[in-house]
């Protein structure tokens, strides 16, 4: 069963918050605004009034769950013997072996407020919709129809918070965790997790760490950096092979994130064996003025802009592009804060013609991703974007370890997540091509895609292969749009 919390629909969405109140904060709607619940309100959420003592992820400590709460030595050797047969009892009276509906407790650790509200609300929603649907549908069959329960904290776009959240969520009974929309948040997250020996699944944060520090229990669905980056770098040279006009001087612009750093990274290695790098930049997430970046690329003669950054300061580098008159033969965004609706919602027309590498179109041939999308617009009156379609991503690949598994006990899930190996189309995965992982636990069978803007609708542009228009290269100047 799903918790029943708030359907969160859009980045606009209010938010309240008790000043008095500690993270985690789970949500409810009141009169139409969402408030933080008490414990008591949503069992499993909020702060108890007096939390066991415990290790953190903070103190390094192996054994997190560890809890001091004197509860067996309160009820003595007598009360003990009580409760075993008691226990036994009710299991054995059930003809059945459970004396309850099996729950399968799935942590959500996502931003509903801060800097990646805009994908934390949307990615409840898809955990929403496809644990409901699964649930109606009798649940996981391999368990006897266990159901799903998701236990949803906010981790407020903050490191620290995500891990705390994680601590709470694994203290209430986790069988794994999953998020976090952000890679600075999921380094924390995964940590905690790991050092608990449970599973955790990151569905969209490309930091290449993530999956670079030898944990057997964190998993990644999504391309990492270097994927992204050599995508992003692949198109640029097809395109100017197609239209006879190759790029020479380029610029790399990122913002200061883990995901960015770890991009400008990789595009430090791989651009100066094809282009001439002029320029690089990397900002802080608070920024809000880019005139004199802008200024300095015009005045560099930059003909291609490699780019990665937040929804708000993609719309803000795209306006001082328009603004100042710099018209490069093309910029591409990395996945992030071109490739949301909220990118082509605030700037309109402008947004047309540009190029995003992203994990997902709109406009792929793919089963079941018309009926999805009809349904998720449906539910939550908002169109069906590429945050939703990797947390469908994730959350088929946990499906189906549980079906093929048969348990939701953190070891056996762990290996039956290694043994992943489905493809594009099955439950609701809907990215070419699939899901397989590697040593490291990163899936290698998901490919980046590159999209391209036309009257506010993302075409796939590249590969060929799953291209539903052919990209427009040089993009038109500002003055002739």
């Amino acid at each position: 069963m799903i918790e029943k919390l708030p359907e969160l629909v859009n980045a606009d969405e209010r938010l309240v918050r008790r000043p008095e109140m500690s993270p985690p904060v789970a949500w409810k709607i009141e009169k139409g605004r969402l408030n933080p619940t008490s414990h008591r309100a949503h069992q499993g959420f909020g702060i108890p009034k007096k939390p066991p003592k415990k290790e953190t992820w903070a103190d390094g400590g192996e054994e997190i769950m560890k809890e001091t709460t004197g509860f067996r030595r309160s009820l003595g050797f007598k009360g003990l013997i009580s409760i075993f047969a008691l226990a036994a009892l009710v299991l054995g009276g059930t003809g059945t072996g459970f004396a309850a509906e099996k729950e399968i407790k799935v942590g959500i650790d996502v931003g509903l407020t801060g800097g990646t509200s805009a994908y934390g609300k949307r990615a409840w929603n898809t955990y929403q919709m496809i644990f409901d649907e699964i649930n109606a549908a009798g649940g996981i069959k391999s368990m006897g129809g266990a159901k799903i329960k998701a236990m949803l904290l906010d981790h407020q776009s903050k490191p620290d918070i995500a891990g705390s959240n994680a601590e709470k969520l694994i203290r209430d009974g986790a069988a794994i965790v999953m998020g976090t929309n952000s890679s600075d948040c999921t380094m924390v997250a995964s940590q905690v997790c790991q050092r608990a020996k449970i599973p955790f699944i990151s569905s969209s944060d490309l930091d290449t760490m993530i999956v670079e520090r030898g944990f057997d229990y964190v998993f990644r669905t999504c391309p990492g950096a270097f994927e992204f980056a050599e995508a992003a770098l692949q198109f640029s040279q097809w395109a100017g092979k197609k239209a006879g006009k190759t790029p020479q001087k380029v610029a790399i612009v990122v913002v200061q994130t883990a995901s960015g750093m770890a991009l400008l990274k990789m595009w430090e290695n791989m651009l100066p064996k094809v282009y001439t790098v002029v320029y690089k930049e990397s900002y802080p997430q608070a920024q809000q003025d880019f005139t004199g970046m802008v200024s300095k690329m015009k005045g560099l003669g930059v003909e291609f802009v490699f780019q990665q950054a937040f929804p708000s300061d993609a719309v803000l580098v795209t306006r001082s592009y328009k603004e100042m008159g710099f018209n490069p033969m093309g910029f591409i965004g990395t996945d992030a804060g071109h490739d949301i609706i909220m990118y082509r919602e605030n700037l309109g027309k402008d947004a047309d013609y540009t190029f995003c590498t992203t994990q997902w179109s709109s406009t792929l041939k793919v089963p079941k991703l018309k009926e999805t999308m009809a349904k998720y617009q449906a539910r939550f009156g908002i169109e069906y974007q590429v945050t939703d379609a990797t947390v469908g991503n994730a959350a088929s690949v946990l499906i189906d370890a549980l079906e093929r598994g048969g348990s939701d006990n953190p070891v056996k899930l762990r290996d039956a997540l290694k043994a992943t190996d489905i493809n594009v189309g099955q439950y609701w995965y809907f990215v070419p091509d699939g899901c397989k992982f590697d040593a490291k636990n990163q899936n290698v069978k998901q490919k980046p895609v590159t999209t391209q803007f036309f009257a506010g609708k993302d075409e796939c542009v590249f590969p060929e292969g799953y291209a539903s228009a052919k990209a427009v290269f040089p993009i038109p100047p500002w003055e002739k749009r």
